[in-house]
């Protein structure tokens, strides 16, 4: 089409009948089969032919898959009835001092052990409220040592 300016409009002009048969032909040129393109033809369709057999084979499916071996229990070993175990060496063993006793922590007690936890609470009961001269006489110089520290600061 061809624009033309009238001033500020434009105007659009219809093609004229040999454009528009140019352009008929040169749709129909497209359509067509071109002469080099003939030969090659047959050949394109049998590669067309063959993938469409084999896009309609079935692909393989996988199946269940088994458990993780990694979180699996491991079976135990079964021992032989016939042959009695080994006699294991343990010569450290016997001259070793009995385990020591297991302690228990608490506020009121310290890390100590139960007997000896147990000893103290007895001891606190039974024993007077006074303290001897020489627990009073430890308390002070501690008392006065962080008056001096508080002093200093």
């Amino acid at each position: 089409p061809v624009i033309r300016m009238n001033q500020m409009v434009p105007f659009l002009e219809e093609p004229s009948d040999a454009s528009k048969k140019e352009q008929q032909d040169a749709e129909a040129k497209k359509e067509t089969i071109a002469s080099w393109e003939a030969p090659k033809l047959p050949a394109l369709r049998q590669q067309k032919v063959m993938e469409s057999i084999q896009n309609e084979q079935p692909k393989k499916k996988k199946g269940p898959k088994g458990v993780n071996p990694l979180s699996c229990k491991k079976p135990k070993k079964e021992k032989r009835q016939d042959q009695p175990p080994a006699p294991k060496a343990q010569p450290a063993q016997e001259t070793a001092p009995p385990p020591k006793a297991k302690r228990t922590r608490s506020r009121k007690m310290g890390t100590v052990t139960k007997a000896e936890a147990e000893k103290k609470l007895q001891e606190a009961t039974t024993a007077p409220e006074h303290k001897p001269a020489e627990a009073n006489d430890e308390e002070e110089v501690a008392v006065r040592s962080r008056n001096k520290r508080r002093k200093v600061q």
